[in-house]
């Protein structure tokens, strides 16, 4: 914060992708609106932490996970870091230079495909081996819901403790 503010005030809302806006890049896991009474002039950045269901990476074969800011010109890809991981979930932070709608989504894992081999004769067929793939659990659907009420304790404790340390000074 630039300045000292008080009674600010952070709204985060989970919400369905505007159909005047183009879809995030990739598969989007959600859409979300970060708003606050808070002037523009007053944030230098805002940091948020976020995670996404691993079973949800595994269901849609995601293997990069980013965070992106609508802006009146598209999507801004934001960077985003992976902090830590659990058994259920993966845990990122971003930078924004502000608040806004947002999207977390995720690219696909590249396909490989292998050259084409050359057959060569052989004595005996090769043995089938069985494979068994475990099944996977369904995404909790709380779980957004939960990262974003996270995010809003993230900001609000932010706010607070400049807010404090400023009046301290």
């Amino acid at each position: 914060m630039k300045n000292t503010v008080t009674n600010a005030k952070v709204v985060l809302s989970r919400i369905d992708k505007p159909a005047e806006i183009p879809n995030c890049p990739g598969t989007a896991y959600g859409y979300f609106d970060i708003s606050t009474n808070l002037e523009a002039k007053n944030l230098n950045s805002v940091t948020l932490n976020f995670r996404v269901s691993k079973a949800w990476t595994l269901t849609n074969s995601v293997e990069l996970i980013k965070l992106y800011r609508y802006q009146q010109n598209g999507w801004q890809e934001l960077k985003t870091l992976k902090f830590t991981e659990d058994n259920d979930y993966i845990y990122f932070s971003a930078e924004a230079p502000a608040l806004s709608l947002f999207a977390i989504g995720g690219e696909k894992k590249a396909v490989e495909v292998a050259p084409p081999t050359t057959p060569t004769p052989s004595v005996r067929p090769p043995t089938p081996v069985p494979i068994t793939i475990p099944p996977v659990a369904p995404a909790p659907r709380i779980s957004l819901f939960v990262i974003l009420l996270a995010i809003v304790a993230v900001v609000t404790v932010a706010v607070a403790y400049v807010v404090l340390r400023r009046r301290r000074t």
